[in-house]
């Protein structure tokens, strides 16, 4: 980076940041990932192309998506919709559905569960049309995650297992881990505790070797499913 710099190519300098970024959200910087994406925007908005500024703005986009502030999600919402109308414009049909999945994510973090829902069900059939196996895995998750929270768990959990079985099949580990970790919350809502952690105990041993937080954030849903085990123990003896 700093010889591009050197050498007065801000361009490159700029994806090299926006790589920096990505380095600092699989390590669990969001802090230095958001200042990394924010500084690559601003170069790419100047010496980029427009495919580089979209995908420096989806990257920042997303990172906004994790956010608990109001703001934040809103205005990640905005960026994935600017990049939905940039996406088009390119013809780019594979982040076209990402970003379709990127707006749902929003909407759903927002509490609007409809509106995720319809976006999340037309990037599956884009990808579908487009033979996009990680976006339509992808969508399928987050489609199933939208009907878990309107309450529709049957349909909920035959979107999120299809989602499973595809990435079963086409060795998306992540994308396994989170399917698995979505199945467990509608079983959980079920009822069906067992097969809860079961399936967030799978989810775990994959989690464990590519993502440390979001292992210890499943321990912390196995930690609570552990604790409700004397009370219902209780009211099974009583009934």
């Amino acid at each position: 980076m700093n010889n591009f710099r050197l050498a007065g190519d801000e361009g490159n300098a700029g994806k090299c940041i926006n790589n920096l970024g990505d380095l600092h959200m699989r390590t669990g910087n969001a802090e230095a990932a958001r200042h990394s994406y924010e500084e690559s925007l601003a170069l790419a908005l100047t010496y980029g192309s427009l495919a580089e500024q979209v995908t420096t703005q989806a990257n920042l986009a997303g990172l906004l998506l994790r956010s608990n502030e109001a703001e934040d999600l809103t205005s990640g919402l905005a960026m994935y919709q600017e990049c939905l109308f940039t996406f088009r414009r390119l013809g780019d049909r594979r982040n076209e559905a990402n970003a379709l999945i990127g707006v749902g994510i929003a909407h759903h973090r927002l509490g609007r569960y409809p509106e995720a829902a319809g976006h999340h069900a037309q990037a599956l059939v884009l990808a579908r049309d487009i033979g996009a196996a990680h976006e339509e895995a992808h969508a399928l998750h987050r489609l199933g995650a939208a009907e878990a929270a309107l309450g529709k768990l049957g349909e909920a959990a035959g979107h999120i297992e299809m989602s499973l079985a595809l990435a079963d099949r086409i060795q998306e580990r992540e994308q396994q881990a989170r399917s698995l970790d979505a199945l467990a919350g509608v079983r959980l809502q079920e009822g069906r505790h067992e097969e809860a952690r079961e399936l967030w105990q799978d989810a775990i041993g994959i989690f464990q070797e590519l993502d440390p937080s979001e292992s210890a954030r499943i321990d912390r849903h196995l930690a609570a499913l552990a604790e409700t085990e004397p009370s219902r123990r209780r009211r099974h003896i009583g009934s």
